[in-house]
């Protein structure tokens, strides 16, 4: 069955990321903002950060639950990400290279370095994916057979390791709970609320409601800490959080009861997801040469502000991949 829900949540998600990265940039200058415009950031920022746990959890609804050869798997995975992953790769090498500074030295240290770790900050997630994908046809065996009180055996104790932040282990009994942690698990909780989870129409009120907690939770604390510090408090905007976790929740059953239709249009969208990905902090960079908000103004100017540009950098961003998806020897490697 085509859960097109899943489809319009990736759409969604890969415009949250483009809104995450503008805003960002402002939240990290909280003491060179007004209060008002830095809470603005703030806000916006808590409210998008489920767009990295929602992609995972695609990620397991989609391809836990269902059997292939591993060579299969493997090749289809790895193929559609490596590749454009690697040409994009090299391409933010070369354009944010220093060549003022060249040195042959410095030059091969700079690519050794852009090809562990990535030439562009936004690719930490592509590495941290294939770490993931290469360790789903060991727990798909697992999926194919479980049952419900099963997974939700597995999400409970790690829920668990999400509640429990690493300064404060050393208070905890020392059971070892690491197998059980880390983004394998918003793989699982994509499979098990697709799998297992009946939405209801006069249930969405709770779906929004447990997301609004997660954001809560998100925003404020991160506001508190931040303004009685006098320092960036960042703890509650990881993604491996109670708080972050809940909103990714409220929005995926959200999305599977209201969400469940699609059109050509929004096929096509969802078919330059990744490669909006990955092109958008190229478009980025160039917008910010262009536009960039006062550091005093209005409250609403800037939320505007916020949204408008994100929606443009979209717009741009899609465009460039649907037409290099026209190109026919280029398509596969570029998007």
């Amino acid at each position: 069955m085509v859960r097109h829900y899943l489809s319009n949540l990736r759409i969604l998600g890969t415009f949250c990321v483009i809104l995450l990265h503008i805003v960002a940039k402002y939240v990290l200058l909280y003491k060179d903002l007004p209060s008002n415009l830095w809470n603005s950031a703030n806000f916006i920022d808590a409210a998008v950060r489920f767009c990295v746990p929602v992609f995972l959890m695609i990620s397991g609804a989609v391809l836990l639950g269902k059997d292939e050869p591993l060579s299969v798997f493997l090749g289809k995975r790895f193929k559609r990400i490596l590749y454009p992953f690697i040409i994009w790769n090299l391409f933010y090498f070369f354009f944010f290279f220093d060549y003022s500074l060249f040195s042959p030295i410095g030059f091969a240290r700079g690519f050794l370095k852009a090809m562990f770790v990535g030439a562009a900050y936004h690719f930490w997630y592509i590495y941290m994916i294939l770490g993931v994908y290469l360790f789903i046809p060991i727990i798909r065996k697992w999926t194919i057979v479980c049952t419900q009180k099963e997974c939700v055996y597995f999400l409970g104790i790690w829920a668990v390791t999400l509640a429990i932040p690493s300064f404060a282990r050393q208070y905890f009994p020392a059971i070892e709970l690491m197998y059980f942690s880390k983004y394998i698990g918003y793989l699982i909780l994509g499979f098990y609320l697709d799998k297992f989870v009946v939405t209801q129409k006069n249930k969405i009120w709770i779906y929004v409601l447990i997301f609004i907690a997660g954001f809560v939770s998100t925003f404020y604390p991160t506001y508190y800490f931040t303004n009685k510090t006098g320092e960036l408090y960042l703890l509650f905007y990881e993604i491996l959080t109670p708080n972050v976790m809940l909103m990714a929740v409220g929005l995926f059953l959200f999305f599977k009861q209201i969400m469940k239709n699609t059109n050509e249009f929004l096929i096509n969208l969802d078919k330059c997801s990744y490669g909006v990905y990955l092109i958008h902090v190229f478009v980025l960079h160039w917008f910010f040469q262009f536009f960039e908000l006062s550091k005093a103004g209005n409250t609403y100017v800037f939320s505007l502000y916020a949204v408008l540009s994100a929606l443009a950098v979209f717009i741009c961003c899609t465009a460039i991949i649907f037409l290099l998806s026209k190109i026919k020897p280029i398509k596969s490697f570029i998007t």
